[in-house]
């Protein structure tokens, strides 16, 4: 006799079906994970090109930055951003020999900043008011000399000095640095009985032409 084929139960068709649930769940988990991390990672890019346009902005004229109160629109999404200046303070390893040199010249280190510039995704695209470490966002730092980045576009620095007149002041002092010293300006020599420039006595002899 032949033994008859035995079919699925109820029970294993329930089973089937919750395995074939949690595979689908799974995959799906997965897909969304990579679709949100391009997404982040997109935003992120955004963020990083409006901080570079930002600090180019800020070198080429920073008096003509936007409103930090305001969002800023790129790429179809909202960011906010901040700024920070800070001093920077040069310890020489030698400071004897620095003492020396920086008698030699009028220029001072302590004009030198690092500006940073913080973008993040704004909340009316779906991020936060202040930065809180969960919406997507890009930092620059650069560490920027005042004289430099004035000469770098002369047209800027032109306007510069034509909308704020005391821009040309503080660029001096920063400049000159605190000390406000130059060098010495070096005396002529005495002149001689004989109205010679030259501290060395003329002589009386005539030079012989040479043939």
């Amino acid at each position: 006799w032949s033994a008859s084929r035995r079919g699925l139960t109820l029970l294993e068709c329930v089973l089937a079906t919750a395995l074939l649930a949690l595979v689908a769940a799974a995959t799906m988990s997965a897909v969304g994970a990579i679709v949100g991390n391009q997404q982040r990672a997109q935003i992120r890019l955004g963020a990083a090109e409006l901080a570079s346009r930002l600090m180019l902005q800020y070198l080429d004229d920073e008096t003509a930055m936007p409103s930090k109160s305001l969002p800023v629109q790129y790429s179809g999404r909202r960011y906010r951003w901040e700024m920070q200046e800070t001093p920077v303070e040069i310890v020489p390893a030698r400071p004897e020999i620095a003492q020396e040199r920086s008698a030699l010249t009028p220029m001072s280190l302590d004009r030198l900043k690092v500006v940073r510039i913080r973008v993040w995704l704004s909340e009316e695209s779906g991020g936060a008011y202040r930065p809180d470490g969960v919406a997507p966002e890009f930092s620059v730092s650069r560490l920027i000399d005042p004289i430099a980045a004035a000469v770098r576009n002369p047209d800027s620095a032109e306007n510069m000095l034509r909308n704020n007149p005391d821009l040309r002041r503080q660029w001096l002092e920063q400049f000159m640095g605190a000390r406000g010293t130059s060098r010495t300006p070096r005396t002529a020599p005495p002149r001689n009985s004989s109205g010679s420039g030259s501290g060395t006595p003329s002589s009386s002899t005539p030079a012989k032409e040479g043939r």
